[in-house]
This record gives structure tokens, sequence and C-alpha cells, in this order.
């Protein structure tokens, strides 16, 4: 129910284009509408436990794309602990399911805050946990997309922490695969930046400059065919500057 509005994409669409004092008062309004959406709901039922917690992931992913990596990790972080002492009773079927969305989001959230702040080894074990959970039963996000990516996260933290070879392991499918979907006709932003960013994982994990450097130049082409619109965003900024960092 709170996750089905509309405001938390719209808070999400106002920080990715820069639009931080609206996207502050989308999760001020995304709060109230949390709170109104509980009154009528009985006296003991999770919900009361479990909706708000999305405003705070909310609020997580905001810091995220506005740079603040740190405040991020710690809501996110403190938001999945807050979600895993919640048992929902098997009756409450719906909260049961918006409980586990919500908590996955706060995991890939956490996870990627965690890569951002240098905690590769928290960030490693938020992104298996995320795996290890089940998909809920309907959720706002595809979950083969979101899985791709987190397993792509995961190649970096594993590559930071100096495990190549397990992180090539884990990439070398999901490189296969954004290739192929590519070939297909894939050209949405989500795609060429999950793409893009796998591409920037790969160089990563390379000692061969001549291979490292094709790799990051495939990236930064993927990101520059999109719109100008489209690369003033915070999340394409943010990898773009990665991508550029590691070609110096």
């Amino acid at each position: 129910p709170v996750l089905a509005g509309a405001l938390p994409d719209v808070a999400a669409l106002e920080m990715l284009a820069g639009q931080t004092q609206a996207a502050e008062r989308a999760l001020e309004l995304s709060r109230a509408a949390t709170a109104e959406a509980l009154a009528p709901m009985p006296k003991g039922d999770k919900s009361h436990d479990v909706w708000p917690v999305s405003d705070e992931v909310l609020s997580a992913e905001l810091a995220l794309m506005a740079g603040k990596t740190e405040r991020a990790f710690v809501l996110a972080d403190a938001a999945a602990r807050t979600l895993r002492a919640i048992e929902v009773p098997e009756a409450e079927r719906i909260n049961s399911n918006v409980r586990l969305d919500i908590f996955k989001w706060a995991l890939s959230v956490a996870a990627d805050a965690a890569i951002g702040t240098g905690r590769y080894g928290e960030a490693e074990t938020l992104l298996r946990e995320y795996l290890a959970a089940p998909s809920a039963a309907w959720s706002l996000r595809d979950p083969a997309v979101r899985t791709a990516a987190v397993r792509v996260t995961l190649a970096h933290a594993l590559s930071s922490q100096g495990r190549s070879r397990e992180a090539l392991e884990l990439l070398a499918p999901e490189l296969r695969r954004y290739r192929a979907v590519r070939a297909q006709g894939a050209r949405d932003v989500d795609f060429q930046h999950d793409f893009a960013y796998a591409l920037y994982v790969g160089a990563l994990l390379t000692d061969v400059p001549r291979e490292r450097n094709a790799l990051l130049q495939e990236a930064a082409k993927l990101l520059s065919e999109l719109s100008q619109e489209a690369q003033d965003l915070s999340t394409i900024r943010r990898l773009k500057g990665r991508i550029a960092a590691a070609q110096v």
C-alpha cells in the first residue's frame, strides 16, 4: 500500500535531476501519506511497524543520490536492522511481502553506500543477504534486473578486497547477458547505466592496460549515448566520475 504510491518515485526523480528541495518536499509528503494510510489499520497490525520504514529507506536513497554517502549508509543500515527484527505473522501476507520488498531495497541502498565509503566487507555481507532472500510476491523492482545489478555490485566489493577470481565468476555471465540484451536493442537509461557499471567493474579486474582502457572506453561511450538530460542525472554523473578516475 505504501510502496504503491507515486511519492517515492517522485522524490527519487527530483533528486536525480538535482532538485533537492522538491525531493525533500516529496519525502515529507510520503511520510504524511504513510501516516494517513496507517490511520485506519487495526492496532497491533504489523503495517504500523513495517510501512514507515519505507520512508527511512527513501531518505537513505535520496542521501545517496545527493552524494551524502555516509548518511545514506547509516540510514539504510538502520532500516535493514529494523526490518530484520520485525516478525510478520503468516496471516498478514501483504505486510510480509511489503516488509520483504522494503528490506531488499534497504540492503541494496546500504550496500551501494558501503561501496562508496570503502566498507567493502560490509557491502559484501549486505549483498549476499540480498541474494539469499526470496523475491517478494510482488515488487516495484524487476527481480531479474535488480539481481543482475546486485551481482555486479558484489563483484565490485570482492574486487576491492583483492578477490578477483570470485569477482570474475560473478561478473562474466552478467556482462554476457548485458551484451545480449543490448544486441536486442536495449538503450534505456537504467540499462545503459547498469551495463556501463558492469564494464567499469570489469576494467577494475584486469591488469592488462589495453583491456582495461577498452572496457572503460566502452563504458564511457554507453553513457555518452544518453541524452544530455539523462547525463545530468546524479547516478550517471557519479558513474562517469568513477570511469574518468579509473582512466587516469
